[in-house]
């Protein structure tokens, strides 16, 4: 059957046991939703959902197709690149396979990638499995290339723009030291660039916390002081690098409050930290510990 008769299907069935959803080629579009937290690249798929690139800040670019009525069954549905119409002698190719996740095809990775390379190559792409209903019918979803290409433009400019991470990512975050220690390492001060970039972008962050953590290994007054030092500087790095000073609550508690045993030598170093958690209702310091 010619690619272009399928494009005039919305779940026809092409034989007792084969349904196909695909957008007619006069309504096909794809648009782009951008923020710095997440960007989105939509397409309709008439009667049956969506196709969607998701890309947040801080995560992976994944693709959900999503129906709002017939679903895939859970067994594998095929991804396959398929040529339209007015290409032939191009041949299809099966780009991988995935599991369906409740009805909801989601597709990450490398197969994720060659979607979107496919569709910016002007191939149409073909979701193939069986009918959730009833396994014995064939049942195809397509997304259409047809207005692609613009939006995908868009998207990638979005991507570029992505803040490192999300709010989930740098809501709590802990730097760890050596023993006896007071200096952030690379990777603490990555992490800390991390929140610094979060909250330039983000005003509904009314709090920051910062607290400093001690072993057990020194004397109590020591490990106090150690703490201290540690909160201090961590502090002094945000402030340095464009936090608000009048956002931040620092706070030290030796050797207080531990996460794991001091007494185990392989766990010991999780109480040498300090914590920066990001508040948006700005709770009172008097109440929070922050372990």
């Amino acid at each position: 059957m010619s690619r272009i008769l399928i494009f005039l299907m919305v779940l026809t069935p092409l034989s007792a046991n084969a349904f196909e959803y695909v957008t007619r080629l006069e309504d096909s579009s794809w648009r782009t939703r951008s923020s710095p937290y997440v960007c989105r690249l939509e397409h309709e798929i008439e009667g049956y959902g969506t196709g969607q690139f998701v890309h947040r800040a801080g995560e992976s670019q994944r693709l959900n197709l999503t129906g709002q009525g017939y679903e895939f069954d859970a067994g594998k549905v095929r991804v396959y690149a398929d040529p339209p119409a007015w290409r032939p002698g191009v041949a299809s190719s099966l780009i991988g396979s995935v599991a369906p996740e409740d009805g909801e095809v989601v597709v990450k990775g490398e197969i994720a990638t060659d979607v979107m390379a496919a569709l910016a190559n002007g191939m149409l792409i073909g979701f193939k499995g069986r009918l959730k209903e009833s396994n014995r019918q064939s049942f195809d979803v397509f997304l259409s290339s047809v207005g692609f290409y613009p939006a995908y433009e868009d998207f990638k400019r979005c991507e570029d723009q992505l803040l490192p991470a999300n709010f989930s990512q740098v809501e709590r975050s802990r730097i760890q030291y050596q023993s006896g220690g007071t200096d952030i390492s690379a990777a603490g001060r990555l992490q800390l660039d991390h929140v610094l970039a979060y909250l330039k972008s983000d005003a509904s962050v009314l709090q920051v916390f910062v607290d400093g953590h001690a072993d057990n290994a020194g004397m109590p007054r020591d490990n106090v002081t150690l703490s201290e030092t540690r909160a201090i500087r961590v502090t002094e790095y945000l402030v340095r690098n464009g936090c608000p000073a009048e956002k931040i609550v620092t706070r030290y508690h030796g050797e207080k409050y531990p996460v794991a045993s001091n007494d185990d030598p392989k766990t010991i170093a999780q109480n040498r930290r300090t914590t920066v958690r990001l508040s948006r209702e700005g709770p009172s310091p008097e109440t929070e510990t922050g372990h």
